[in-house]
């Protein structure tokens, strides 16, 4: 039983994790910039393209790397309101206070 929290808890980080680097990319000044290198983080160049195709598609089938599992997650954020959510309700209030911290820097 261990094992199978172990594998759990892993997932709820990835999903955890996916969703604070697409919060970010949805975000990310270097888009202004027509995705340059100008952000320093690893991740961004890729989880913006995922970002921008994401806001099109629609395909259940879709190839497009880490899109259905990324549109999973979203959808379950956007509609899980309850706060034992393991997956959610521990970041909700820290994408709230980034959202706040990035609408106060970029003014």
């Amino acid at each position: 039983q261990a094992a199978i929290r172990s594998v759990h808890d892993r997932s709820i980080k990835a999903k955890e994790q996916r969703l604070l680097m697409l919060h970010h990319a949805a975000q990310c000044s270097s888009k202004k910039s027509n995705y340059s290198s100008l952000c320093e983080r690893v991740y961004c160049s890729k989880m913006i393209k995922l970002w921008s195709h994401l806001n099109d598609c629609k395909d259940n089938s879709c190839q497009f790397k880490s899109c259905f599992s990324s549109r999973s997650i979203l959808t379950h954020y956007h509609k899980c309101d309850s706060n034992l959510c393991r997956v959610f309700s521990p970041i909700r209030l820290g994408l709230v206070k980034l959202s706040e911290d990035h609408k106060a820097t970029s003014t």
